[in-house]
């Protein structure tokens, strides 16, 4: 007598593990998307994927319009490709947990925020769990290969048609500050931050792009007011010339309703090559310009004020 033909542990074609695979983690990516839409500016971006886009010069309202057309794309193809889709799904669920964790690390300017990018990181955690667990197996699309393809690619073309007409907009700088409480006194004593991230400082709070602009690298961040002779001579004798690490000068207004006495001094300090950046007006500042803060992958490395330059800078060049 012959002996029965072994079957298979799983005979279902569409297992537990292949529904969460092909139908919740697409599920979860749109859910992601549905939220930036419902934001429907910048400042959905990660702070993170908003700080490369100013480093590399790219258009913020640009990156989320990729962000979004590469989101409705991969939660597609996951439901076209038979047994790709666990690649795909485990690649789009690493980058969430990736994007969530450096969210989190960058300390984001609410703690909303932070609430929200740890519950997506433990969401998208779990899933590639358990998507982790299912072995590779045969496609049981009844697509053959050349049509998935063609399904591919019109996914892809009709994700980017629509991620260029949604309703994005640019936020614009002051979003942030309209989110938090007014304060007419803004304290900068960066010295109590050193070690600590410059999301963590009072004026992260108030104007993002510092963050973003000091998560990765070197940066030397030169508050000044033009006004002060001493922040024109600082420029002028450091910075006027090719910089080797990038630097950020951000202009410290006056009070509001401040009698600003009459200043020989331009407007614009000599610095060709510095990103220069506005604190927003009204508070008060609290800080003698200039003030010269140095950051390191996003933490405060150094603070100097004029009498103790070189210690951040080293030696003033002859």
């Amino acid at each position: 007598m012959t002996p029965p033909a072994a079957r298979d542990p799983d005979p279902q074609p569409f297992s537990t593990v292949g529904a969460v695979t092909r139908l919740i983690v697409p599920a979860w990516i749109l859910v992601l998307a549905a939220f930036q839409l419902a934001i429907g500016t910048t400042e959905a971006l990660p702070l993170w994927l908003y700080g490369l886009s100013l480093r590399f010069g790219v258009e913020p309202l640009t990156t989320l319009r990729v962000l979004v057309w590469t989101e409705f794309a991969i939660a597609g193809l996951i439901v076209v490709f038979g047994h790709w889709s666990r690649g795909l799904a485990i690649l789009a669920l690493v980058a969430i947990a990736f994007s969530s964790m450096a969210s989190i690390s960058a300390a984001i300017d609410a703690p909303r925020g932070i609430l929200m990018a740890t519950a997506a990181l433990a969401v998208s955690l779990v899933l590639l769990a358990i998507v982790l667990r299912a072995a590779p197996r045969r496609s049981d699309s009844a697509l053959s290969i050349q049509w998935r393809v063609i399904a591919a690619l019109a996914l892809v073309a009709a994700s980017g048609i629509l991620a260029a007409q949604l309703p994005l907009r640019a936020a614009p700088p002051s979003f942030r500050e309209r989110m938090r409480p007014p304060s007419d006194v803004v304290e900068m004593d960066f010295r109590g931050f050193i070690g600590e991230p410059m999301a963590a400082t009072p004026v992260a709070g108030r104007f993002g792009m510092i963050t973003a602009r000091t998560l990765e690298g070197r940066v030397i961040v030169v508050f000044y007011n033009p006004d002060c002779g001493a922040c024109h001579d600082l420029f002028r004798e450091r910075f006027s010339g090719r910089l080797e690490i990038p630097v950020l000068a951000v202009r410290v207004p006056p009070p509001r309703d401040a009698n600003r006495l009459a200043s020989d001094q331009p407007e614009q300090v000599d610095c060709p090559e510095c990103e220069f950046i506005d604190l927003p007006e009204g508070p008060l500042y609290l800080l003698t310009p200039p003030m010269v803060v140095v950051t390191d992958e996003g933490r405060i490395a150094c603070v100097a004020d004029q009498r103790t330059l070189d210690e951040c800078l080293g030696p003033a060049p002859n």
